[in-house]
């Protein structure tokens, strides 16, 4: 091997190795230290209160936005069922008066099912993903409804859903929010409105409101 050709050996080796060291052993809090998995956030968070103590602003920044990365991933693999989501869902049990609408009418053959929920994603260590929604399903195609919104500690969030759609199933979600470990528990709220309608738009099933609440 002549010079030239063990010096560019050479460099291109250190500069692997010092990549592989980089990504195997991250010096920042936020720096991404694997692959999401079901157990594993996979960016760098402090692990004790000691080390909550030391954060900066810039820290939070970078943990923040590596998050706000890794939660498109988290809507994909929890939509897959690859990782555990758990759940408080509820279905409508009041009826809620619209401009022109009726009050409450009795389920009828369109109606298969209407939930309205709030959804979180543990991750040991890290802390939690947490969002919003519902969904209103019907036996045939029919107008559909299942819109709401989603609340932090009373706060809104965003919202969720659709309105006026044609299928079988309308179903929507919020914008998710991160808790890390640390964090105090919050609360957390949604609600929606179900309805559905014959295709002459009048109201086969609902109007129905629906509200659930968890604490994380």
């Amino acid at each position: 091997m002549s010079f030239p050709q063990r010096t560019a050996f050479l460099v291109l080796a250190i500069l692997i190795l010092a990549q592989t060291t980089a990504l195997a052993s991250p010096s920042r809090w936020g720096d991404v230290t694997g692959p999401l998995t079901a157990s594993s956030l996979g960016v760098r968070v402090p692990r004790t209160l000691q080390e909550v103590a030391t954060l900066t602003t810039a820290d939070y920044a970078r943990m923040n936005a590596a998050i706000a990365r890794r939660q498109v991933e988290i809507r994909r693999l929890a939509a897959d069922g690859a990782l555990p989501v758990s759940s408080v869902v509820t279905t409508p049990t009041g009826s809620r008066r619209m401009a022109g609408s009726l009050a409450s009418v009795n389920a009828s053959h369109l109606y298969s099912s209407a939930s309205c929920g709030v959804f979180w994603t543990d991750f040991p260590g890290s802390g939690t993903d947490v969002w919003g929604g519902g969904w209103t399903r019907s036996n045939a195609s029919a107008i559909l409804q299942a819109l709401g919104n989603f609340y932090k500690q009373g706060n809104y969030v965003s919202g969720w859903g659709n309105s006026g759609y044609v299928g079988t199933n309308a179903e929507g979600y919020s914008t998710h929010v991160w808790r890390y470990w640390w964090e105090s528990t919050y609360s957390f709220f949604t609600e929606g409105d179900h309805w559905i309608k014959n295709g002459d738009g009048s109201y086969d099933w609902g109007p129905w409101h629906c509200t659930a609440q968890a604490f994380k």
